[in-house]
């Protein structure tokens, strides 16, 4: 089930990740200083949050529980990238569980035509979606 959340349910889980860094060490860069534009809860175990920054619109990951939600998660990016034409999602290189949801994504979005591409900086790779 994919539920979008209001700008207050944002703060709440955004503040929740904040104060338990130790255990969701690769979710915010630096200072949270702003919260998300959007932000979805995948059967209460992922959180995902979009964030327009200057013209690129920035996923994020986060996941809460232990429970798979692939499907949904996939779907969700569908739908965004039907919305928004192209998608941005960040991830440090040492957050190997969700490096292994994006690529598992990747590869289904290119059987539908959808592009994908890998941008690699020092300790991030910015995976890019994008509607043909």
């Amino acid at each position: 089930m994919i539920k979008e959340l209001g700008k207050e349910e944002i703060e709440i889980v955004e503040n929740y990740i904040c104060l338990t860094r130790d255990e969701y060490p690769f979710y915010f860069l630096g200072d949270k200083q702003f919260y998300s534009d959007r932000g979805f809860l995948i059967n209460n175990s992922y959180y995902v949050n979009l964030q327009y920054v200057e013209e690129f619109n920035f996923l994020g990951v986060c996941k809460l529980r232990d429970r798979e939600s692939l499907v949904d998660i996939i779907k969700l990016f569908k739908q965004l990238i039907s919305e928004y034409k192209t998608i941005d999602t960040w991830v440090f290189k040492s957050n190997k569980p969700i490096i292994k949801l994006l690529t598992v994504t990747r590869n289904y979005f290119r059987k539908y035509g959808i592009l994908s591409e890998i941008i690699e900086d020092e300790e991030v790779l910015i995976y890019r979606f994008k509607e043909v």
